[in-house]
């Protein structure tokens, strides 16, 4: 009641002060208490979040939702952190909350649980606190914890006069890929030598995981021409000879695009045509490998363009006004998932497709395409029992359209590349 809705504001600071009562501890009060400090906004409220980020007995997830709502305390969300309600712009300004929170958060990146250093790193860089520096680069040479690493690449590259250069260096070099994407979608936002991040992203191009190739691709897409060109040349060179990997394709489409060269776009277009006699399958070709498998599965179930799961099931959810994709990756290979995408009525899918035969006797006959056999077509006509055409009566065999939309037509190339690796996940 006093939090939610058009709340009970008089009675706001009490709510927060509340948080100092370590008898609390459930989720829904606890995260009310929290939010009421932030929208009070005194030094009072400030000093009650940061008595609970302190306390060790608090639940771990509340004490990372203080932190979280203290980084923000300069500009809170116009949107109300519980209820999702407009609270309207507030600002304050960003001195005190550094020099009250910088010696808890810094203590916090020491602490046993990983959540609560990640949210502790992310903390120290929202807020901007430069002082922070060296504890922060510490985390990042030597904490167990990737997603800690992570949190202070990103947190480092937000503060005055932390050492840049080898921000990157490290975080590129490091053991987990997380950490070297993290550092390699920093790289275009830091103020470092373009010869050097050339060299490095280079590196990363010739040597890392298919994601960190994508991602030092983007990031090269973005640097002048005069630095980019003998890098994106080579790569052309590698994918003329049919060395480079499918899975970057869109990525160098996407950075030959961004440097505005038409004649490096030019190649690009040249090669990928010369690639596949099927205009179509070489325009999309970039699209077969590379996805990603997670941003895929949310295209399939949540897509409002696409709408997948209207027509298709995965298991017991879903449509079946087209064929269940259980097991799909066991019967088609990779290039047919993404060719039933990009031309669904290149191949009918058995008991889903409407088929016509012309005949050698000059007749025909129109139904459902029940199965291909070897020797002949299983055909459904009306309501007559399942029968067989053999294919050495048949001269001609016409496909109608399916009703399925062409995906190229709702999806841009990346998103249809991530539906297929979901979909080849499917066995």
């Amino acid at each position: 009641a006093i939090n939610d809705d058009l709340s009970i504001k008089d009675a706001l600071a009490d709510l927060g002060n509340a948080l100092n009562d370590h008898r609390f501890s459930n989720e829904a009060f606890v995260r009310r208490a929290i939010n009421a400090n932030l929208r009070v906004g005194t030094d009072q409220a400030m000093q009650n979040l940061i008595n609970y980020i302190s306390f060790e007995g608090a639940p771990v997830a509340m004490r990372n939702e203080a932190m979280d709502a203290l980084s923000t305390w300069a500009k809170p969300s116009v949107l109300d952190r519980v209820d999702g309600r407009y609270r309207g712009e507030v600002k304050r300004a960003l001195e005190p909350v550094q020099k009250n929170s910088l010696a808890v958060l810094t203590q916090l990146l020491g602490n046993k649980d990983a959540s609560v250093r990640t949210h502790a790193a992310r903390a120290l860089g929202k807020l901007k606190i430069d002082a922070a520096i060296a504890p922060l680069m510490a985390s990042l040479k030597t904490d167990a914890s990737a997603d800690v690493r992570v949190a202070a690449v990103k947190s480092l590259v937000q503060l005055k006069g932390a050492p840049i250069d080898e921000v990157i260096k490290q975080a590129i070099a490091d053991k987990d890929k997380p950490v070297r994407v993290a550092g390699l979608d920093e790289l275009s936002k830091a103020d470092i030598d373009k010869n050097l991040m050339v060299t490095l992203l280079d590196d990363v191009i010739s040597n890392r995981t298919p994601e960190e190739k994508q991602a030092a691709l983007t990031t090269l897409g973005k640097l002048p021409l005069n630095y980019s060109e003998k890098v994106l040349t080579k790569l052309l060179d590698q994918m003329q000879a049919g060395k480079l990997p499918n899975a970057v394709w869109l990525e160098l489409s996407d950075a030959l695009d961004a440097t505005k060269s038409s004649a490096l776009q030019t190649r690009f277009t040249q090669i990928m045509r010369a690639s596949s006699s099927d205009s179509l399958k070489a325009m999309y070709a970039g699209a077969l490998n590379g996805g990603d498998p997670g941003r895929g599965a949310n295209i399939f179930w949540s897509n409002s363009s696409a709408q997948c799961v209207r027509c298709h099931a995965i298991d017991d959810y879903g449509g079946n006004v087209g064929p269940k994709l259980t097991g799909i990756a066991t019967r088609l290979k990779q290039e047919q998932l993404l060719e039933a995408l990009i031309n669904p009525s290149a191949r009918i899918a058995p008991g889903y497709g409407i088929v016509t035969l012309e005949l050698k006797n000059k007749q025909s006959i129109s139904g459902t395409l029940q199965q291909e056999k070897p020797e002949g077509y299983m055909m459904k006509v009306g309501d007559r029992p399942d029968t067989l055409v053999r294919k050495s009566d048949v001269v001609n065999r016409v496909n109608a359209p399916s009703s399925m939309p062409q995906m190229t037509l709702l999806l841009n190339k990346k998103e249809i590349r991530d539906v297929v690796a979901y979909l080849a996940t499917m066995k």
